[in-house]
Formats: C-alpha cells, structure tokens, sequence
C-alpha cells in the first residue's frame, strides 16, 4: 500500500506542476508579445529617423556643392510614408499601432524646395541633383 501512495503522490505533482506551466505559459506569451511588438516599432521609428536624416543631409550636401552636384540615396524601408520636404526642414508622420501618431523632423540648408515624396515599403532610390542649367535642386524617386 505505501507504494501506491507514493505513486499517487508523484502523479499530483506532475499535474500540478503541468497545470502551474500551463497557467504561467498563459500570462507570459501575451505580455512577450507586447514587449516584441513595442520594441518593433521603437527600432522602426529608429530607422525612420534615419533615413530622413540621410535625405536631409544629402540636400544639404548637394547644396553645398553647387550646380552640376548630384547625389543617390538608397532607402529599405519598413513601411510607407510620405516626406515632406519644405525651405530648411524635411518631416514625416508615422501612425503607431495604438493609433498615436509620430512626427519625425530633420533639418536641411537649402531654401528653395517645398516638394512631396512617397517612400514606399521596400527598396527606394531617392536622387538628389542639381543641373548646370537650373537655379534649383530636383528630388525624385
């Protein structure tokens, strides 16, 4: 009779035990999930901000070049967004998965522009010129 105790005793606790793993399991894969998906996004505003900053910095490096400079950015986006690019600043709004929205500015030193760029999930080639013959700097995509 002891030994069927004991056996007994062992089962309960390995159903115990289970029963503990599932309800921990439970509360810890959402909460994870969460946590991933905020950091996800921190790192994608992060790369956001960058890219802007490298557009911002290429006008002003065209810029600063003169007539006849021209300059090729490559952009590997994580989502669609739109540049706007106006006398001395370039700015985008993300919307976060909360619904708040995101506004992410750079500075640039050229003055004559006010100009809209679509950034399209994926790859993007953004080319910076500005022609011998014209008084003004051209971005397109």
């Amino acid at each position: 009779m002891i030994k069927d105790k004991k056996g007994q005793l062992s089962l309960e606790f390995i159903l115990i035990f289970a029963i503990s793993l599932i309800i921990l399991t439970i509360f810890t894969i959402p909460l994870s999930e969460i946590a991933i998906g905020n950091t996800l996004e921190i790192a994608d505003i992060a790369n956001t901000k960058s890219d802007v900053t490298k557009i911002a910095n290429g006008i002003s490096e065209v810029y600063s070049q003169g007539q006849g400079s021209k300059k090729t950015i490559h952009i590997d986006s994580n989502r669609s967004y739109i540049l706007k690019i106006s006398p001395k600043s370039i700015s985008t709004t993300l919307t976060l998965e909360n619904g708040d929205t995101k506004t992410i500015n750079s500075s640039h030193s050229y003055n004559n522009i006010n100009t809209n760029i679509n950034i399209e999930k994926g790859k993007n080639k953004i080319i910076i010129n500005w022609k011998e013959n014209l008084d003004y700097l051209t971005i397109q995509k």
